[in-house]
C-alpha cells in the first residue's frame, strides 16, 4: 500500500469511512496539537471539512498513513 499525503486518493480496498479527532488521536497515538502541526507540514492526511462544525478524517488515509510510516521508522 502507497499513498501520499498530499492527496485524496488511497489505494486501500476496504471500504472507507469517516473518523472524528478523537478517534484519529486515539488510532494514530498522537496528540491533536501534533495531528494539527504534521497536517500543516504535509506529514499527515488532510482532514475533510462536512459542515462548519464538523472535521473527519477518512479512515483508509489514515491506515495507508500508518503503514507508509512503519515502513519508513525501520529501514
Amino acid at each position: 500500500m502507497t499513498t501520499d499525503t498530499n492527496t485524496s486518493q488511497s489505494t486501500t480496498t476496504t471500504p472507507d469511512c469517516f473518523l472524528k479527532k478523537p478517534s484519529v488521536i486515539k488510532l494514530c497515538g498522537l496528540s491533536s496539537t501534533t495531528i494539527h502541526r504534521w497536517m500543516k507540514e504535509g506529514k499527515f492526511p488532510q482532514s475533510i471539512r462536512l459542515t462548519e462544525k464538523t472535521t473527519v478524517w477518512s479512515q483508509n488515509e489514515l491506515n495507508d498513513w500508518m503503514e507508509q510510516m512503519k515502513r519508513e521508522c525501520r529501514s
